[in-house]
């Protein structure tokens, strides 16, 4: 472990925001995030005001904060048609990310969901994605990574629960060229679990019907699984070749899924009794030639296919928390700090001892993580530095640049 270099230590650096940039108009909405490195939640249980609530969140507030590539902590500032700030009528609930967009949810409180944006990072500009019953895109299980993605015709995929039919979850399409958004899965279906490839077919797991259905591109519907292979329990990734993959956790089998060029679709077997763990709460990554998988909760081992065979590693950690891939190593943070697994090697270099309650890496394995009220660096030599103290719980880290 290399050295701790304490820096400044500061409380939250609130900036105001009451002059609107001329670039955006008067009339525009948007959110001042263009300088940001990475944006998080602080919730603050000490700040007084009215609530009809008489429980333990009645005095809770959350405000939406940047790091900025200056190294500054400074409130996020929404600001809409009538230059009024939202911070002052919502509160952030949820961040989630893909590249060169960030998607928020809003609530009246800290527990109701309410609103949900899209957010351009590059400029700024907000997109309202309409009301919500839950949060914006919908958790995937203990995951801290919701289930976001893109296909080559510019579209934007995620789960979604309307405010019109609360009791239902659907994927949502967004278009980020016109931002239109149509609903992507079909109206009866709820779905539980889903992944879409880069031609914009679909596979998804539907809670009412226990079964895995692929949604052809041109909205064609095929079952992968039915209930009699506990179908719930099953999950699907893109695998190194661009096919579809299905883990059926009843058989402990692996498929694969091809559609050829007259939209046929085959299934046919990849591997039987795998090594692999896997449920509603697991991570899946690419990295290099090898596909990882990370369950969250109390698990000592991960899983991985490197196109040959899938085999499991252990790790020196009771839970796992949370996973992030560079363009070389997985990092894994869990109840015994954080670790650097090197695939390619198969070693696994501790890097921090402490708690980590979030963090997120860059491709050149910069790290920034956050526990309670502190965030912190961490660089590729392994140097940690605690950049800020903050007033209250630091809690949604997510790099964005």
């Amino acid at each position: 472990m290399k050295h701790i270099i304490y820096t400044l230590l500061i409380a939250c650096i609130v900036t105001s925001c009451a002059d609107v940039p001329e670039e955006y108009g008067e009339q525009e909405q948007y959110m001042n995030i263009t300088d940001a490195e990475s944006v998080f939640i602080v919730s603050n249980s000490s700040i007084n005001r009215t609530s009809s609530r008489s429980d333990s969140t009645a005095n809770k507030v959350n405000k939406l904060f940047k790091l900025t590539e200056d190294g500054a902590v400074e409130e996020v500032i929404l600001t809409l048609e009538d230059n009024s700030t939202l911070t002052e009528i919502r509160e952030p609930l949820s961040i989630d990310s893909i590249e060169g967009y960030v998607i928020f949810t809003f609530g009246p409180d800290v527990i109701i969901p309410q609103t949900c944006y899209l957010v351009n990072i590059s400029t700024g500009k907000i997109n309202d994605l309409g009301g919500v019953k839950r949060k914006c895109p919908v958790p995937q299980g203990f995951s801290k990574q919701a289930k976001i993605f893109t296909d080559e015709q510019n579209n934007l995929y995620f789960r979604y629960g309307d405010v019109d039919n609360p009791n239902k979850t659907n994927v949502q399409r967004v278009n980020l060229e016109d931002m239109s958004k149509s609903m992507y899965s079909p109206d009866t279906a709820d779905v539980m679990n889903f992944m879409v490839d880069s031609f914009g077919n679909m596979v998804y797991t539907d809670w009412e019907e226990a079964e895995v259905i692929l949604r052809k591109k041109d909205g064609e519907l095929y079952t992968l699984l039915n209930g009699e292979n506990d179908a719930t329990a099953s999950t699907y990734w893109i695998g190194l070749d661009g096919n579809i993959y299905i883990f059926d956790v009843n058989n402990d089998t692996v498929y694969r899924v091809t559609i050829d060029s007259n939209g046929d679709v085959r299934k046919t077997l990849y591997e039987t009794s795998t090594a692999i763990m896997v449920n509603a709460d697991t991570e899946i990554l690419k990295l290099n030639n090898n596909v990882v998988f990370v369950t969250y909760g109390d698990y000592s081992n991960i899983t991985v296919d490197d196109g040959y065979n899938f085999k499991s590693m252990d790790i020196p950690f009771e839970s796992i928390t949370n996973v992030r891939v560079s363009d070389k190593y997985v990092y894994l943070s869990g109840d015994k700090g954080l670790i650097k697994i090197d695939l390619f090697y198969d070693t696994i270099t501790q890097i921090y001892n402490e708690e980590i309650h979030d963090f997120d890496v860059t491709s050149n394995d910069s790290i920034t993580f956050s526990y309670k009220n502190v965030l912190g660096k961490i660089n590729e030599n392994g140097d940690v530095t605690i950049t800020h103290h903050v007033d209250d719980k630091i809690t949604n880290l997510k790099l964005i640049k």
